[in-house]
C-alpha cells in the first residue's frame, strides 16, 4: 500500500547514529508479519524486497553482516541507496560532524543479498533512483476465462422470456 509507506516515510525521525543492520532485521520482521497475514487469509505473498537508504556508517545496532545472513535465510534482496556525499556533515550540539556515505558497506550488501546498489546525492538524484526502482517492481495479469458469467446470465433471460411468454399468451414461443 504506497500511501501507507509515504505516511511511514513522513513520520520518520532523525536520530543521531546509523542503525543499517537494525534497519534491515526491521524491515525483514515486517515482511513476515505481512506474509504470515496473507497466508492466514490464504492468499500468496508477493515478492519481497528491502530498500534501504542510508547517508552514513553504521554506528550501533546489530552488524550488517548478520543482516545480510538473515535476509539470505528468507531470500529477501536488500536494495541500497547510499544518500549523501564524502564531505557531508552534520550539525550537533553546534559542533559540525562529518558523515561520509559509506558506499564499500552498501554495495555489499546489495551484492551479497541480490538486491542492487544506487548512489544519490542530491533529491533529484534520489527522485530517479526511486524510479527506477519503481520500475524493476511490476506486477503480473493473469488472463481469466469469463464467458461462464455471461452464458449464466444469457439462460437466466431465455427462462424469465420463456416464463412471461407462458403467462402472457398461454404458449412458449
Amino acid at each position: 500500500d504506497r500511501e501507507q509507506v509515504r505516511g511511514a516515510i513522513d513520520n520518520l525521525e532523525l536520530a543521531e547514529s546509523t542503525a543499517i543492520g537494525e534497519a534491515i532485521f526491521t524491515s525483514l520482521t515486517a515482511i513476515q508479519n505481512f506474509q504470515s497475514t496473507l497466508e492466514e487469509t490464504g492468499e500468496e505473498a508477493p515478492p519481497a524486497r528491502v530498500v534501504l537508504l542510508s547517508d552514513g556508517y553504521p554506528t550501533v545496532g546489530r552488524d550488517e553482516t548478520q543482516a545480510i545472513d538473515a535476509a539470505n535465510d528468507v531470500s529477501i534482496p536488500v536494495s541500497t541507496i547510499a544518500f549523501g556525499t564524502d564531505y557531508g556533515t552534520l550539525d550537533l550540539d553546534g559542533e559540525s560532524v562529518p558523515v561520509p556515505v559509506d558506499r564499500a558497506t552498501l554495495e555489499r550488501i546489495a551484492d551479497e543479498t541480490g538486491g542492487s546498489y544506487s548512489e544519490a546525492a542530491s533529491a533529484e538524484e534520489l527522485e530517479e533512483v526511486y524510479a527506477d526502482l519503481g520500475s524493476q517492481i511490476g506486477y503480473t495479469t493473469e488472463p481469466q476465462d469469463i464467458s461462464p458469467r455471461f452464458v449464466r446470465v444469457g439462460v437466466l433471460v431465455l427462462i424469465i422470456g420463456a416464463v412471461l411468454s407462458l403467462l402472457w399468451t398461454n404458449r412458449l414461443v
